[in-house]
């Protein structure tokens, strides 16, 4: 019998760089996150359509790259956590789905630390251009 542990999951982009440097995503990411949604979005779809666009291992994949995401500090490596993830497939496109839709929910909704480099930009561009203004003037 194994002891059921619950562990946070959330994609970020310190969890997909990672997955990067540990190739176990590529740079297609985007486009296959793309075919997934829009695979997601058709009512009905089977586990043969999810499957035509991404096998189970790279569901698996992307699952843990959503671990790393949640929890940086983990030492876990993708084969530790394979051995530990039980998860049938249909579980697994259960997940992956929650992740991608948190995903894509989470990209509309503004992050303080970006926003702060966005502001502190707009502010440098004003100091700029009204420098700019008192040279030509």
């Amino acid at each position: 019998v194994t002891e059921k542990k619950i562990v946070p999951c959330k994609i970020t982009n310190y969890g997909l760089k990672r997955g990067k440097d540990e190739n176990l995503i590529d740079g297609n990411i985007l486009q296959t996150l793309i075919k997934w949604k829009a695979v997601l979005d058709k009512k009905g779809a089977s586990e043969e359509d999810i499957l035509a666009v991404m096998n189970e291992t790279d569901l698996h994949k992307v699952i843990f790259v959503g671990v790393i995401g949640a929890n940086p500090s983990t030492e876990m490596d993708f084969d530790d956590f394979i051995q530990q993830y039980h998860g049938d497939l249909s579980e697994s496109i259960t997940l992956y789905s929650e992740l991608v839709k948190e995903m894509n929910k989470n990209a509309q909704t503004k992050n303080a630390f970006a926003q702060g480099l966005a502001d502190s930009t707009k502010k440098e561009k004003k100091k700029q251009s009204r420098l700019k203004s008192t040279l030509n003037a």
